[in-house]
């Protein structure tokens, strides 16, 4: 049996009064392009999930139409983002935890108050806790293409170690750096590490530098086998 997820990230919706990052592009239309496509595709979830900056002013507002929006689609789980008030995430959303097949899905929450970058202190015990096959949402990356402290969480690689120790598959969902990022680590790569893209508009690193890139915002649709199969394609809007 095949389960289908939908990884969204960085909505970045506003209240009406703030006019965010960058100006003239449009939070909701941005969306309801990208879903649009997703649904061309044929691509029906099981699950959604989120992996942060729901909204990019912090506002309930704006984190309650992106929960009504996906929640549309189907079942939704999310994370906080550096731009979110994590308690209105987990307001909105409720826990980040699900299952789909034989997988876990777990959120951790890796927001720093009032800074860009982000920390993994619930990691350990996230992977101490994992008994099969776990996708694991965080906002901030274990890795990306960015050599800036801004776009990797802290702690990065004693983070990818304690996943390549770990005797279970994991696939890594994150968000943040608004870029598509896809790695396998790990004995066997069982250790997937997938960020991006973001909902709102993207961004190219080139070591410590970025810049707005158009045509490149979408999501990606995830197909998970019972076998532990895992199969994924990114969908371009």
């Amino acid at each position: 049996m095949t389960h289908r997820v939908l990884h969204v990230s960085d909505t970045h919706f506003a209240a009406p009064v703030h006019a965010g990052e960058p100006p003239g592009v449009d939070p909701v239309a941005r969306l309801e392009a990208v879903l649009a496509a997703v649904a061309a595709e044929g691509f029906a979830p099981d699950l959604v999930v989120h992996t942060g900056d729901v909204a990019d002013d912090g506002s309930l507002d704006a984190v309650q139409l992106v929960y009504e929006r996906l929640t549309a689609v189907a079942p939704t789980v999310a994370v906080p983002g550096n731009h979110d008030d994590p308690g209105l995430v987990r307001d909105a959303f409720g826990p980040p935890e699900a299952a789909v097949g034989p997988w876990r899905v777990v959120g951790i929450d890796t927001v720093i108050p009032g800074e860009v970058g982000g920390h993994s202190r619930a990691l350990p015990a996230v992977v101490a806790a994992a008994d099969g096959p776990t996708i694991l949402l965080m906002h901030h990356p274990v890795r990306s293409r960015s050599t800036h402290p801004w776009f990797r969480v802290a702690g990065s690689e004693d983070a990818a170690a304690l996943l390549a120790a770990s005797p279970h598959p994991w696939l890594v969902l994150s968000g943040h750096t608004h870029e598509v990022c896809e790695e396998a680590t790990g004995p066997a790569g069982r250790v997937r590490l997938w960020g991006g893209p973001a909902t709102r508009y993207a961004l190219r690193h080139t070591g410590d530098a970025w810049e707005i890139v158009p045509g490149q915002t979408g999501a990606r649709l995830i197909e998970l086998g019972d076998d532990g199969s895992v199969a994924a394609r990114v969908v371009r809007a």
